[in-house]
């Protein structure tokens, strides 16, 4: 139930509802329910064929998540993630991630260089017949996701004292040498040549050099170690694992245009494609905020001359002396919109244009979605301006952020005005409803 509400909720507001968490919870629970106990519910013995399906699936679910998110990085030839200067921006989101900001370069591109590692190569690591090793790759992830390069570190070193399994110990101790290989750790405070250690033909090169290292020698370390009691029992197994690989690669076509599967595979993912219970995965494929974070600020007035009041947003930056809040859990869907707002024309979105007309209307729902202090009292006019904003330089400053005025992205608009009636009347707000299907 809770994964039909999950996907019935991402239909309905189909904007709103698209981010990559969404389809991840759809999936992970599609997997939680073949791991679910059915047994102890109608009294049958516990289903231990199925249990290992489900926990296959699941780190089945966990590589595809981290390792797209790591290729699509180099796949999409963006020059900040190749040049390691991914966080030289990214930075630029929450309160303590202002002092992160002005840690030096080289460090930024050190961690830059420790995802590609963490997201790439490591989570083959999933896969392999020790826990402990398992667990290192587990915790080199949720540092990833984390984000602190000094947990990441730690944990892989408790990673190495906890272990018991003389088999983990060395799978683990190789796993350095693709940084190594892949990503010349030439490092120093005062120059770093990380940046201009990588290139495209080069990386690839190595990384297939080394998948087929690592893939030989996890076939050579399991023989030794006992694991293929056969090899009819092996090539049997490899059979399953060749049937259960190509259903699920339809999504992995994104991560390059030119892939051709065969239509039967794409025909049955067709199908399934409505219940999400495999989708596509790459987080942050190009980098944005290069240059500076883009950034729209919603004005209103009581007449074109002014003056006017800027809405402040309870999440996303606007005045420049506001501490940046701390998100994590909540996701503020509104102000991420916002975020992807600001990259392109407001033409784009259109639910952009249902906001300005909800807060002219003065709609109590949508006002509570903004910061009080900051809402005028009917107001007759709304405009939207393009900023952007980097983090201040000094510690000594009472400010957070410095801004500068880009451009007008939208201009002056009332109740009245064409341009608002014309987008509100398509988008179903007034006029003729539009229908959404909900279901194929």
């Amino acid at each position: 139930m809770a994964k039909r509400f999950c996907g019935s909720n991402g239909k309905i507001q189909k904007i709103s509802s698209c981010y990559l968490r969404d389809i991840l919870l759809l999936e992970s629970g599609f997997i939680a329910i073949l791991l679910s106990s059915f047994g102890a519910v109608i009294s049958l013995p516990r289903m231990v064929a199925s249990d290992k399906i489900g926990m296959w699936l699941l780190r089945w679910l966990l590589f595809r998540l981290m390792f797209s998110s790591g290729v699509v990085k180099l796949t999409s030839d963006c020059p900040t993630w190749w040049g390691l200067k991914a966080l030289h921006w990214h930075y630029q989101s929450q309160a303590l991630a202002w002092y992160a900001h002005h840690l030096p370069g080289w460090i930024h591109s050190l961690c830059v260089a420790a995802t590609f590692i963490i997201e790439i190569p490591l989570p083959l690591l999933f896969f392999v017949p020790f826990r402990t090793t398992r667990l290192v790759s587990f915790y080199s992830q949720d540092a990833d996701e984390s984000g602190p390069c000094l947990d990441y570190c730690l944990l892989w070193l408790h990673g190495f004292l906890s272990s018991q399994c003389s088999g983990s110990v060395v799978i683990c101790s190789i796993f350095p040498f693709p940084i190594i290989q892949l990503v010349p750790l030439s490092v120093s405070p005062k120059r770093s040549s990380l940046g201009s250690a990588l290139n495209s033909h080069r990386f690839w090169r190595k990384l297939y050099e080394l998948f087929g290292v690592i893939i030989i020698g996890f076939i050579g370390f399991a023989i030794l170690m006992g694991s293929l009691v056969s090899i009819y029992y092996f090539f049997y197994k490899v059979n399953l694992t060749i049937i259960g690989f190509f259903s699920i690669q339809v999504p992995f076509a994104s991560l390059d245009s030119t892939i051709q599967l065969p239509p039967q595979i794409r025909q049955v993912y067709k199908h399934l494609q409505p219940y999400y219970i495999t989708n596509s995965y790459g987080l942050f494929r190009r980098m944005t905020g290069v240059g500076g974070r883009p950034e729209l600020i919603l004005e209103a007035a009581s007449s074109p001359a002014g003056p006017w009041y800027e809405y402040e947003f309870n999440f996303k930056p606007g005045r420049i002396d506001r501490t940046p809040p701390v998100v994590i859990p909540h996701q503020p869907r509104l102000d991420w919109q916002m975020w992807f707002a600001a990259l392109t024309n407001y033409r784009n979105h259109p639910w952009l244009m249902n906001l300005v007309y909800r807060l002219l209307n003065q709609q109590t729902e949508v006002l509570e979605l903004l910061d009080p202090s900051s809402v005028p009292n009917n107001p007759k006019y709304i405009r939207a301006h393009l900023y952007t904003y980097h983090f201040t330089d000094s510690f000594d400053s009472k400010d957070w952020w410095k801004r500068t005025f880009k451009s007008e992205y939208l201009p002056p608009v009332t109740l009245s005005s064409e341009i608002l009636r014309n987008a509100v009347e398509e988008n179903g707000l007034v006029g003729k409803r539009v229908r959404f299907k909900f279901y194929n």
